[in-house]
């Protein structure tokens, strides 16, 4: 039997880098962290709702950091009133090189783009957007109280 070539269809990387992240963030890496969805506050669905408009979240079991995966590059509005309460940081890590973001560029270090982000009950939701956005612009923010998890 012959199958036209056509007909075979190959996950690209950015497919391959959200399908790792999301079964992380869901819980399949072990107990290193808490999947938590509940992080996340509605935030509109693109046009067209393409499989890698979705966001993954998760967090440390004292509600010191949560990290958040969006495969497109879509703005992540996070309900801070479900971390720890106090001041936070923030950090962009781009999978798609390994490295972190600040200032529109990619550095090796790891350095934040925010602090002093107010945390805890009655702190509502805050949205962060990544610097680009599009199918296979991954982007991982990090917040942290920066004491330990």
């Amino acid at each position: 039997m012959k199958y036209k070539s056509s007909c075979v269809k190959v996950a690209g990387e950015w497919q391959i880098r959200q399908q790792a992240y999301h079964a992380v963030l869901a819980g399949a890496f072990g107990h290193t962290r808490v999947p938590d969805p509940s992080l996340l506050a509605d935030v509109p669905r693109p046009a067209g709702n393409t499989t890698s408009d979705r966001i993954g979240a998760a967090r440390t079991a004292r509600n010191r950091q949560a990290i958040f995966n969006s495969a497109s590059g879509r703005p992540v509005r996070v309900r801070l009133e479900q971390l720890i309460a106090g001041k936070m940081l923030a950090w962009w890590f781009n999978p798609r090189g390994g490295m972190w973001h600040r200032n529109g560029k990619d550095v090796a270090h790891q350095t934040n783009f925010a602090h002093g982000i107010a945390s805890g009950p009655g702190t509502g939701a805050r949205e962060f957007t990544p610097p680009p956005n599009g199918e296979g612009q991954a982007w991982v923010p990090i917040l942290s109280t920066g004491r330990g998890i």
